[in-house]
């Protein structure tokens, strides 16, 4: 699932970069360049809880079941960073730069993350625990 997000990124990366240029050379067929007025045009940069949602669900599923698939790990690591990668890609090209706001914490997003890691501890070590006496029951 997340492969096909990623790719669906990748091609909107391009569409996005092409209609881009498409609009440049319609506005400035000269070639000259007024970057303040370039700037204004570039949307802002939209952090939904869709990404933040995904990467969650992503951490949990390779915690949990780690020990039913021990490749998960290296899969994930690849996803994240082809992600990465789109991302930069994307925020450098398409967004305006951020403007930057402090904050206390990360807020729930903590809690829940707190929440799977124990929840994985319990998990893989009861997963451990039938593998070990499903072999001294066949031995």
């Amino acid at each position: 699932m997340q492969i096909t997000g990623n790719f669906v990124q990748f091609r909107k990366c391009f569409l996005l970069e092409f209609i881009y240029i498409i609009n440049y050379m319609e506005q400035n067929p000269t070639g000259e360049t007024d970057s303040y007025s370039a700037n204004q045009k570039i949307p802002h940069i939209l952090c939904n809880l869709k990404v933040l949602h995904n990467l969650v669900l992503q951490y949990g599923f390779v915690t949990i079941f780690v020990a039913a698939f021990p490749l998960a790990p290296f899969f994930a690591l690849l996803n994240n960073v082809l992600e990465m990668r789109l991302d930069a890609k994307k925020f450098l090209r398409f967004y305006r730069r951020p403007v930057p706001r402090r904050v206390k914490n990360i807020g729930v997003w903590y809690r829940i993350l707190d929440v799977i890691g124990r929840l994985s501890a319990v998990t893989n070590v009861s997963m451990n625990i039938l593998l070990l006496l499903t072999k001294i029951v066949v031995i």
